[in-house]
């Protein structure tokens, strides 16, 4: 066990314009280094993870850690989510219109039913080949070369993020 290992945990769920209410899971994410509270070798094995809850050590989640070597990045999956939802639709389509190209307009909420705040990833699926994201409502980031919606979720509160998706084929 390691004390004040520094740390971040957070939901993500894959958004594909196809799924209307794709699974949230609960993750990890830290650094192997010393400065953050660890810098150790890690082999591949079972992560069990407690906070503190009224002076005691609670479990927060478990979830399988992979070989991790000093100053990598480590990223586990603790779990499904029971307390973070997204749902999905979409809201309008360029049928009818004199575009050239096929267009879908989406909306995204993510739902946070905790009393406290959650950060949240949401990974956007889309098919680099024949489609691109087109007028976010907010800025988006890339993660593992797709375009992510980062954002903090208020306590008991919801965020929402409305995309297009362009067919250029």
């Amino acid at each position: 066990m390691k004390p004040n290992v520094r740390l971040a945990i957070f939901y993500q769920a894959s958004i594909d314009p196809d799924n209307d209410e794709p699974s949230v899971v609960q993750m990890l994410r830290m650094r192997n280094r010393k400065s953050d509270g660890l810098g150790i070798s890690m082999p591949a094995g079972r992560l069990v993870l407690f906070e503190p809850h009224d002076g005691r050590s609670v479990l927060a989640g478990e979830g399988v850690l992979v070989d991790s070597a000093l100053a990598e990045n480590v990223l586990v999956q603790l779990g499904n989510a029971t307390q973070v939802t997204v749902r999905q639709e979409e809201i309008a389509d360029g049928n009818g219109t004199d575009d050239v190209h096929y267009w879908e307009d989406h909306e995204a909420a993510v739902h946070n039913a905790n009393p406290w705040p959650v950060d949240f990833e949401g990974l956007i699926s889309i098919d680099d080949e024949g489609h691109r994201i087109d007028r976010a409502s907010t800025k988006l980031g890339t993660r593992y070369g797709k375009p992510v919606w980062t954002v903090r979720v208020p306590a008991n509160g919801s965020a929402r993020l409305r995309y297009r998706v362009i067919d250029i084929d």
